[in-house]
C-alpha cells in the first residue's frame, strides 16, 4: 500500500515546495526592483535639489560681482554706496 501511494505524495510535496520557493523568489525580486526604483527617485530628487541650490548660489555671486564692479566703476565710498539710490538688479533664474 505504501509503494503505490508514496510516489504521488512525494510529487505533491515537491510541487508544493517548488511553488512556495517560486513565490518567495518572485517576492524578493519585486522587492529589490521596488528598492532600486525608490533609490533612483531619491537620487533624482537630491540631484534636483542640489541643482536648485547651485543656481541660487550662482545668482547670488553674479549679483555680488555686479555690485562690486558697479561700485568700483563709480568710485563710491562706503557711505555713498550704501545710501545711494538703489540700482536695478539683474535677477537670474
Amino acid at each position: 500500500m505504501w509503494t503505490t501511494s508514496l510516489p504521488p505524495l512525494i510529487g505533491v510535496v515537491l510541487g508544493t515546495v517548488a511553488s512556495l520557493v517560486g513565490q518567495f523568489l518572485q517576492g524578493r525580486t519585486s522587492e529589490r526592483a521596488e528598492e532600486r526604483r525608490s533609490e533612483r527617485d531619491r537620487a533624482e530628487a537630491r540631484r534636483n535639489e542640489r541643482l536648485t541650490h547651485l543656481v541660487a548660489f550662482l545668482c547670488a555671486v553674479q549679483e555680488a560681482e555686479r555690485v562690486a564692479v558697479d561700485r568700483y566703476q563709480h568710485n563710491e565710498t562706503d557711505a555713498q554706496w550704501q545710501y545711494g539710490p538703489g540700482k536695478p538688479s539683474t535677477k537670474c533664474g
